[in-house]
C-alpha cells in the first residue's frame, strides 16, 4: 500500500467510529496527514492525524512536531 492510500485508509477509520474527517492537501513535509473531528457535546474533539508507515520508532520530536504544525 502506497503513502497516499495509506493516509485514507487512517481517514476512513475514523470515520468508522463516527467522527467526520477530511485529508489535507500533500505537502510531503512530514506535516498533518488528516483531520478529523468528534462533534458530541460533552465528549467531542478535534483529533489530528499525521500517519506513519514503518518498522522504525517514531521520535518523540516527530511527534513534537504535530502540535507545532497545528500553531503555525
Amino acid at each position: 500500500m502506497d503513502l497516499i492510500d495509506f493516509e485514507h485508509l487512517i481517514r476512513r477509520l475514523f470515520e468508522k467510529i463516527g467522527l467526520k474527517s477530511w485529508v489535507t492537501q500533500a505537502s510531503r513535509d512530514d506535516g498533518i496527514d488528516a483531520v478529523a473531528v468528534n462533534e458530541e457535546p460533552l465528549i467531542g474533539g478535534l483529533c489530528i492525524i499525521q500517519a506513519k508507515r514503518t518498522k522504525n520508532v517514531v521520535s518523540a520530536e516527530t511527534v513534537r512536531s504535530v502540535g507545532r504544525s497545528r500553531e503555525s
